[in-house]
């Protein structure tokens, strides 16, 4: 009696480290390929095809898509952050051009905030570049906020927010076109109404 078949095939394609997200730490990892073969009495003869590839780790064994080799947590990090530290800077020029007018007081507020959460001097003739080109900016800010909002916990929405609201206040004013941007930019970042008069109470409170 003949006996035939199919079988997968594994084979180790490289190896090297990779941050294994179980493992949470740098790992070894093998990465594999699977291939489909014809079988004649159990032996493996004809190739057949490609079945696909993975990633495993030395050490939990866990099996990832191969794309887990491009994440890197650190780079990872310093991204969120450096699109934190925009968002920051966006939403308070945003808050100070709510009303029309661009007062000292403001500008002041927007500079000490930037150098507050920067590690690098900020530069007000950039930032003056910046107040200038950011009418047309509006949707793109709101774009950014919506993407970076899923990311953050409350605690960093509500520093956007806060971080507005020193600029709206500034003039000693916090009239109804600012009130409704930081509704917009609250709702932008995922947060409700109900959160957002909760950190505005709070912080005109202090």
């Amino acid at each position: 009696m003949v006996i035939w078949g199919f079988r997968g095939v594994r084979s180790t394609k490289a190896k090297g480290d990779f941050f294994c997200p179980s493992c949470n730490s740098d790992q070894h990892y093998d990465h594999k390929r699977v291939r489909r073969f014809f079988t004649l009495y159990f032996i493996p003869l004809i190739p057949l095809g490609e079945l696909g590839d993975y990633v495993e780790c030395g050490r939990c064994k866990q099996t990832y898509n191969e794309k887990v080799l491009e994440y890197n947590p650190k780079k990872e990090a310093e991204r969120i952050q450096m699109a934190y530290h925009a968002a920051l800077k966006s939403t308070m020029i945003e808050i100070m051009l709510a009303d029309g007018e661009i007062e000292e007081a403001e500008v002041k507020i927007i500079m000490d905030t930037i150098n507050e959460f920067s590690t690098q001097e900020a530069s007000e003739v950039e930032l003056r570049a910046e107040i200038e080109s950011a009418e047309a900016q509006t949707s793109i800010i709101k774009r950014r906020l919506r993407e970076l909002g899923p990311q953050l916990n409350d605690g960093g929405r509500e520093k956007i927010i806060q971080a507005g609201l020193r600029v709206a206040t500034a003039d000693g004013n916090f009239d109804d076109s600012e009130k409704q941007l930081l509704v917009e930019i609250a709702g932008s970042l995922g947060m409700t109404e109900a959160h957002l008069a909760g950190v505005i109470a709070t912080s005109m409170a202090d």
